[in-house]
C-alpha cells in the first residue's frame, strides 16, 4: 500500500497464469523486474487446490489433478463453480491477502491452470494475465527432456491438450474484459519491448526496455527454467524446436485435437493435408504412462475418440459454447 500527501493508494492485483511450460515464470519474473511491480511464484497454489477440493467435494467427485479439465464429462458447468465462488467468500476473498501490504503499485501472483477463477476475480478487480505458448513446444517441454524436473512424469498428451484449449477457451471467452490480456508466449520471445510496453501500459506503470528487464533478470541469476538446458531470457530457440523433439505422428495428434484453438492463437499446421479423422483414431502415446491415475489409453480410448471426432468440423466459437455450457 502506497501513501502520498496523507492518501493511500490500492495496488492492483493481478494473477497471471495459463498452461505449464507456457511462459508464465518468464513472464513473471519479466514483470517482477519491474521496480514498480511484485509478482510472487506459486504462492497461492494450495490455497487454489484447497477451495477447488471444497467446490468438488460439494457434488462428491475426487480428481487427483483438481485444477485440470476433464473431458468428455468434468460432472459440471464453468458456471457452476464461479456461481459457487460467490457463497464462498470466506475462503475465495483470501486468494490475495497479504499481498496489498507491498509498496509496489502492482501486486499479484503467478500460478498455472488457474483459469476457472478468472471470472470471480475479475468481478473482484483482480487484472488477469493469460499465455498461451504454441501446444507443440509445450507437449515438447512437458513430456521430453528434462520436462518430467518440473511437471513430474509425463501425462497423457491428449490430458495435457486439453489443459491448454481450457486456457485458449477462456482467453477467448473473457477477451473483451479490460481487466483480462492475453499474450502468445512467442509474440514476447519475438519482441519483448513491444509486448512489454503494452503490458507496462495495460498495468500504468511506467515503461522500461526489455534490455533493462533482461539485465535485471540477470542481477537475480535467474537462468530460465527450458526442459533443454539453460537459455537466456526471450531466447528465439525455443521457438518451434518441438520439430527437432517430437516424433511426427505427435506432432499430427496435436494438430488434429487442437487445430480450432491452434487457428484462433495464430498457430499453422504442420500438415495442410492431414487426415484429422484417421490421425484421431490411429494415435499412439510415444512414452508409456507411469501414472497410476491414468489409464494407458486415455489418449485413444474409445470414449475419448468419440469426443474427439465429435468436435471436428466446428468452429471455435460453436466450440466455445460447448466448453462453457456442457
Amino acid at each position: 500500500m502506497i501513501f502520498l500527501s496523507n492518501k493511500h493508494i490500492e495496488p492492483k492485483r493481478l494473477i497471471i497464469s495459463g498452461m505449464m511450460r507456457s511462459g508464465t515464470t518468464l513472464i513473471q519474473k519479466a514483470l517482477s523486474a519491474h521496480p514498480e511491480i511484485d509478482i510472487e511464484y506459486q504462492s497461492r497454489t494450495n490455497q487454489l487446490i484447497g477451495i477447488k477440493k471444497l467446490f468438488l467435494e460439494g457434488l462428491g467427485r475426487e480428481n487427483y489433478h483438481v485444477l485440470s479439465h476433464y473431458n468428455p464429462s468434468k460432472g459440471y458447468k464453468f458456471q457452476d463453480f464461479f456461481e459457487w465462488q460467490a457463497s464462498q467468500e470466506a475462503a475465495c476473498g483470501q486468494i490475495f491477502s497479504g499481498l496489498e501490504c507491498s509498496d509496489s503499485l502492482v501486486v499479484g501472483v503467478k500460478e498455472v491452470l488457474a483459469e476457472e477463477f478468472y471470472p470471480k476475480l475479475l468481478e473482484e478487480g483482480v487484472y488477469c494475465l493469460n499465455i498461451i505458448r504454441d501446444p507443440r513446444d509445450v507437449i515438447a517441454s512437458m513430456s521430453f527432456g528434462h520436462g518430467s524436473e518440473f511437471t513430474g512424469k509425463p501425462r497423457p498428451v491428449l490430458f495435457d491438450l486439453r489443459n491448454w484449449r481450457k486456457s485458449v477457451h477462456f482467453s477467448l471467452r473473457l477477451k473483451e474484459s479490460d481487466s483480462f490480456k492475453t499474450i502468445i508466449f512467442e509474440d514476447l520471445i519475438g519482441d519483448p519491448d513491444k509486448v512489454l510496453g503494452k503490458l507496462f501500459d495495460w498495468l500504468k506503470v511506467s515503461k522500461l526496455p526489455a534490455k533493462h528487464v533482461d539485465n535485471k533478470m540477470k542481477e537475480n541469476k535467474w537462468n530460465g527454467n527450458s526442459s533443454f538446458g539453460n537459455k537466456r531470457p526471450f531466447d528465439r530457440s525455443v521457438i518451434g524446436g518441438y520439430k527437432s523433439i517430437l516424433p511426427l505422428s505427435t506432432i499430427s495428434f496435436i494438430d488434429a485435437v487442437c487445430f480450432p484453438e491452434m487457428d484462433w492463437a495464430g498457430y499453422k499446421l504442420d500438415n495442410t493435408e492431414l487426415d484429422i479423422i484417421s490421425t484421431i483414431r490411429n494415435y499412439r502415446d510415444p512414452f508409456p504412462i507411469e501414472r497410476d491415475e491414468f489409464d494407458q489409453d486415455y489418449s485413444f480410448s474409445p470414449n475419448n475418440i468419440d469426443y474427439e471426432l465429435n468436435r471436428v468440423g466446428k468452429n471455435i466459437f460453436h466450440l466455445n459454447e460447448e466448453f462453457f455450457n456442457d
